[in-house]
């Protein structure tokens, strides 16, 4: 089914009557009542793994025992009271990047005072200046530098899921990583070896235990949600993931979304971007640092990015130009013929007419009669009305929208241009200013009203 966050009647971010999130003492049994028979399951095998991991995490650190990491996201906080559930010695740390969401900031600050919020020596951005690149989805630094190096010599709690990535699928219960050697296990499988394990532990050397790796995202929601512990309000604004904003990790839109809503990340990576350029260690097609911004967030390679981004422009201009060359000779030839064509339709229909009339009044022998001869010249006057008729004055807009038309100017002639109802060319009605001069519009004519209408011949008639 959908996952629920925070749905109708569950406690949100700011709504713990009188009760920090960290004051919400649980009980084992009454959780494991409220929640799905699988989840309790899930909850009473975390809650073990942390009991036997305990051991080894108080030979490494007596004092405090678990280093307990949190990040005020919702998997940290389940950590954070599955730990509290576990009844063991932990102390619970965030690492801050600099790039933080300032809400969720504000969130542990308030809901769980209690963590010891650990600042960064130096700014992300300072930082990528002192490595000399940027921080890469297939090279992030930043969480060496910022997350990873936390916890060292001691057994780490970390909230991570197998279901997050393919990536994290891979992770185990126990993630060693001793005399710079990786090793993914189970916890019946790294206690074969646990004793020699530890005494092997100093420096960087690190032992993570995950408790929730078999979770869901279903499972971490309804365990939040059954015993009303808040969480940030970031995931009821849409968000799925509320950690370190442009993460290299996340897509391309939550990127765009970040620094919509907090430019000054935006303002940081390209001042640090510039830096970068000016000094010789972006080596790339650019020269400024918004375009290498868009190329950073952009996930793609720069060759992708480059072909997208400046090949298309090119390709984009010249066929613009030869748009606009075409259309130039499209407009001097329309106006050529239909200037043509007017001309030929007036001087036939007007022939026509004057023909028709001296004729029947001479073959008929109306010439002479006054009543025929005005009905004639009633004839002739309808002709030129139909001539004058499709074209309209010049204090008359036209409403056809993108219909091309002809425009007779009072100096320049007959012009024909396409017309839209947001059109300047009416703006000065009667005057329009062109060029630095103005020049009175005579009338205005629809093309199509212009072109004679031909009826198609049939087997019938003519």
């Amino acid at each position: 089914g959908e996952v629920q966050r925070g749905i109708c009647g569950k406690v949100q971010e700011g709504e713990v009557r009188g009760m920090k999130a960290q004051d919400i003492e649980l009980k084992i049994d009454e959780v494991l009542s409220k929640v799905r028979p699988s989840l309790a399951k899930k909850i009473e095998y975390s809650i073990d793994l942390i009991r036997k991991s305990e051991k080894m995490a108080l030979r490494l650190d007596p004092e405090n025992g678990f280093y307990n990491t949190f990040s005020g996201g919702k998997d940290s906080q389940c950590l954070y009271h599955l730990v509290k559930l576990a009844g063991v010695k932990a102390k619970t740390y965030m690492n801050l990047t600099s790039v933080d969401p300032p809400e969720v900031i504000r969130f542990v600050k308030t809901q769980y005072p209690d963590v010891e919020l650990i600042k960064p020596r130096m700014s992300i951005y300072e930082m990528a200046k002192k490595k000399h690149i940027l921080p890469m989805r297939r090279l992030r630094w930043c969480c060496a530098e910022y997350k990873e190096m936390s916890g060292a010599g001691k057994v780490t709690l970390i909230g991570v899921r197998k279901q997050e990535s393919a990536r994290r699928a891979k992770r185990e219960e126990i993630s060693t990583n001793i005399k710079g050697k990786r090793k993914e296990e189970t916890f019946d499988q790294w206690s074969e070896h646990e004793e020699k394990m530890v005494t092997c532990v100093g420096g960087k050397d690190k032992i993570l235990v995950s408790p929730i790796i078999y979770w869901t995202e279903q499972d971490v929601w309804e365990f939040l949600n059954a015993n009303n512990i808040p969480h940030c309000k970031l995931y009821d604004e849409g968000n799925t993931r509320i950690g370190c904003l442009c993460c290299p990790m996340s897509n391309h839109r939550q990127k765009l979304k970040d620094i919509r809503k907090y430019p000054h990340v935006k303002r940081g990576w390209i001042k640090a971007i510039q830096w970068l350029i000016d000094n010789g260690y972006i080596d790339r097609n650019f020269s400024d640092a918004e375009t290498g911004f868009r190329w950073w967030i952009s996930e793609k390679s720069f060759e992708k990015f480059y072909a997208d981004e400046f090949m298309q422009s090119k390709i984009d201009l010249t066929c613009k130009a030869e748009t606009i060359k075409e259309a130039g000779l499209r407009h001097k030839e329309g106006i050529r013929h239909y200037q043509d064509r007017k001309s030929h339709c007036d001087e036939d229909f007007k022939a026509g007419a004057c023909w028709l009339a001296e004729y029947s009044g001479s073959v008929f022998g109306f010439k002479d009669n006054p009543v025929v001869m005005n009905k004639h010249k009633a004839f002739m006057d309808g002709a030129q009305w139909r001539i004058n008729s499709v074209w309209h004055d010049a204090s008359e807009e036209p409403e056809q929208e993108d219909e091309p038309i002809l425009v007779e100017y009072e100096d320049w002639g007959i012009e024909c241009s396409g017309y839209t109802v947001c059109d300047d060319i009416w703006d000065y009605r009667i005057r329009l200013k062109r060029d630095g001069a103005c020049c009175t519009i005579l009338r205005w004519a629809y093309i199509k009203d212009l072109i004679p209408e031909r009826k198609e011949e049939t087997n019938g008639g003519r």
